[in-house]
């Protein structure tokens, strides 16, 4: 007996002597009826109100009947299919994807908009593009084997963060040579991003390498190529370090990693780094760390040609073009300083003390000594030049009224701090004599 309600339908009528089980048959066949029907037009019922019409529960409509009746299959469901605006336009979308090297789903969107009249959205075409990117052509690519001594490559991560044990943050940077060949690199830890720092890392890398490949292929490096327009070429000073050291520089092609290959070696040197956050003390201990990850990786195997990097490498030695005499490479080898900007703005340089701006309290700055005059760089920015003297406060002006200004004398404006200045105000050189 089915759960049907006492309540029957209103289009059966009970006369003579018919039994209970008889209309409940004859409401089963009913709706048996119905419900084959909705599902030849591929209609879906709405149970609540078939439950109300033939007085039984929707949940009996929907489990006993509609769900078994969907099972047999000698219903032929009729499909409507639904019509899209793509689907005149699939053709030729894929025509463009099996032809057209490196088409985007943008560039077909606008080429059926406006010369095929096209009038669906532009998500339609991304989607069914990405639903059949394996129609996309690619370009073909041969895997060729290195030469021996010919090139090597360059890679450098900018502003990589690390936090020492005492909370203070260091943002560096790391440039990366490695050799095509034997897999040999050299890395670099540097504080700034001047053109200066990437040639000494070049020169200290060939050095490492005791001989240079016949060409280094650079990656995007703002501090190695210049725009000439939509194009871009290897810079003239970058150029004339390797006219003189023997290599040639070639820019990698842009967005092409096949082009350059994957110097791996500096996301592997990322990764060992990030274990030292919050473990070292001072930027000596990240070169340290740099200089060691460059010995290690050396006794590792390569899984290019499956032997240790170091034994390939002695072999690659041979094939290199020899370096210059010191006096050509130290012209190109810039030696760069980093000085912690103490608490009283101030870096110290043989024992000395030179102002810089407040803003840069805190702060790892480079300097360079050059005809006896200190240099300080925040990255590729020029902050400061002093006069090397024997004094052992040296300010510049604008940096002595702003650190006044910050402790001393704060709350006083330029005017009312350069009169107390001027008027040799006791309590000023006390101030200063007291950051001895």
């Amino acid at each position: 007996m089915t759960n049907l309600n006492v309540g029957f339908p209103t289009f059966l009528v009970i006369s003579g002597t018919i039994t209970i089980e008889v209309i409940v048959d004859m409401i089963e066949n009913e709706l048996r009826n119905m419900l084959k029907e909705l599902i030849r037009m591929n209609i879906k019922p709405n149970f609540a109100a078939l439950g109300r019409e033939y007085g039984c529960d929707y949940r009996t409509a929907k489990a006993r009947y509609y769900e078994e009746l969907n099972k047999e299959n000698s219903i032929e469901i009729i499909k409507k299919e639904r019509k899209h605006i793509i689907d005149e336009f699939k053709e030729i979308i894929d025509n463009k994807l099996e032809t057209t090297l490196g088409v985007t789903a943008y560039s077909i969107y606008y080429f059926l908009k406006n010369e095929k009249r096209y009038e669906g959205s532009y998500s339609s075409i991304r989607d069914y593009v990405y639903k059949n990117k394996d129609k996309r052509k690619q370009p073909a690519s041969i895997r060729v084997e290195p030469i021996i001594g010919k090139s090597a490559q360059v890679d450098w991560k900018e502003n990589f963060k690390l936090i020492s044990k005492s909370g203070e943050l260091f943002i560096i940077n790391l440039f990366l040579m490695r050799l095509h060949y034997s897999k040999k690199f050299c890395a670099k830890l540097t504080v700034d991003k001047r053109r200066d720092v990437v040639k000494t890392c070049i020169v200290e890398a060939l050095e490492y390498f005791e001989g240079t490949p016949k060409e280094i292929w650079f990656d995007n490096m703002a501090t190695v190529m210049v725009r000439e327009g939509k194009h871009k070429k290897i810079h003239n000073e970058i150029k004339q370090l390797g006219e003189d050291i023997g290599f040639k520089p070639i820019l990698c092609r842009a967005r092409s990693p096949k082009s350059k290959g994957t110097v791996e070696n500096l996301a592997k040197l990322c990764d060992r780094l990030k274990s030292y956050n919050n473990e070292f003390e001072s930027l000596d201990d990240l070169v340290n760390i740099v200089n060691k990850f460059n010995e290690e990786c050396g006794k590792e195997k390569s899984q290019a040609h499956n032997k240790s990097v170091n034994d390939v490498f002695e072999k690659e030695k041979e094939y290199l073009i020899p370096l210059p005499n010191n006096n050509i490479l130290e012209k190109y080898k810039q030696t760069i300083e980093y000085r912690k900007v103490s608490q009283d703005s101030m870096i110290v340089y043989r024992g000395n003390r030179y102002s810089v701006p407040t803003r840069f309290i805190g702060s790892y700055l480079g300097i360079r000594i050059i005809d006896n005059q200190v240099y300080i760089y925040d990255n590729t920015d020029l902050i400061r030049c002093h006069k090397i003297t024997e004094n052992n406060l040296n300010y510049n002006y604008e940096d002595k009224l702003e650190i006044l200004k910050s402790d001393l004398l704060f709350g006083l404006d330029k005017k009312e701090i350069e009169n107390k200045i001027s008027n040799n105000n006791l309590q000023i050189y006390d101030f200063l004599k007291g950051m001895n």
